[in-house]
């Protein structure tokens, strides 16, 4: 303050001081006023490019999916409801297509019937196919052909889609009756199936997991001694389907329904198991063959006028 009133009268000396306005140096500070903060207001940018400039852009999509993902759990209105309130909006479309069961699968492939589950009429193959040759070759024909002529004329069945095994030796049916597969002529095969006594019987071996007590093989003997006695339904019974090695095509040829078979003989200490059956339709056989086969050579036929030891040797 002492210099401030030395500064004063210097500058009254000076005639000076009536230019300087008078100061109220004990005044305290004004406040210092503080910028306003401004409200956020901030909006999601929405970016555009030179292509849009001009045009409205619609922004709808975002709006309802965002709605539709708060509103999940909202319960779907009634047609009552809608009717009062109005047509559908777009969300309520997709609240309630969201919510709507999926449709039933239709039954899948792996539930076709198989051969145990199907029944064939035996008398009805007989008259269809007894000695004759498939127009094919392998198992999958047969079964096909056998299931369609077993079922009544007029009547469209699958056979395409009946399933079974076919490395098995035999095919299983759901009423009394089974096909057997044997091969013949092929010398490199590790059993011999041959005719016997001028083809009245033949011999049959069952498969290497095959034992005596085994179902199938209790269902063969039940079936085949029936047969043997004539005590079966003349739907049911034991086909035997005979090929032939074919040494020119190196391979088998179509299957020959040799017709029905029963029981002879079996030997339980062999392994694989080892069968005799007698053809039960040996005449008719012979006749077909005379009718349809005269002058063809290579068939399934002259197996059984080919000289074998007589069964009183395949029995030891």
């Amino acid at each position: 303050e002492a210099k401030i009133a030395r500064n004063r009268a210097r500058l009254e000396s000076l005639g000076l001081l009536q230019n300087i306005p008078q100061l109220n140096v004990s005044a305290p500070y004004p406040p210092i006023q503080q910028p306003t903060k401004k409200t956020n207001m901030h909006t999601s940018s929405r970016r555009r490019s030179s292509r849009l400039a001009g045009k409205t852009v619609s922004y709808r999509e975002e709006l309802v999916s965002s709605v539709s993902l708060t509103n999940r759990n909202q319960k779907i209105r009634t047609k009552r409801e809608r009717e009062d309130s109005g047509p559908e909006t777009p969300m309520d479309v997709k609240v309630e297509q969201a919510n709507k069961p999926h449709p039933t699968k239709p039954q899948s492939l792996t539930s076709q019937p198989t051969a145990k589950s199907t029944v064939v009429n035996v008398s009805k193959i007989l008259e269809r196919y007894l000695g004759r040759k498939m127009d094919s070759s392998g198992k999958a024909p047969v079964v096909r052909e056998t299931v369609n002529a077993s079922q009544p004329k007029n009547e469209e069945c699958p056979g395409y889609f009946v399933s079974f095994n076919k490395y098995s030796g035999v095919c299983e049916w759901r009423n009394e009756a089974i096909f057997l597969w044997v091969n013949m002529g092929n010398k490199d095969s590790d059993v011999n199936n041959e005719f016997l006594e001028g083809g009245r019987l033949i011999t049959w071996f069952g498969g290497s997991r095959m034992h005596e007590q085994s179902p199938v093989m209790q269902r063969l003997l039940n079936i085949g001694k029936r047969a043997a006695r004539n005590d079966l339904s003349t739907n049911d019974g034991i086909i035997l389907w005979c090929r032939l090695f074919e040494s020119t095509k190196r391979g088998f040829g179509p299957y020959v329904c040799m017709g029905r078979v029963g029981y002879h003989s079996h030997f339980s200490n062999t392994h694989p198991l080892k069968f005799i059956w007698c053809l039960l339709d040996y005449d008719k056989l012979i006749s077909v063959h005379r009718e349809t086969c005269q002058g063809k050579s290579g068939t399934i036929f002259e197996q059984l006028s080919n000289t074998k030891p007589p069964i009183s040797n395949q029995l030891e």
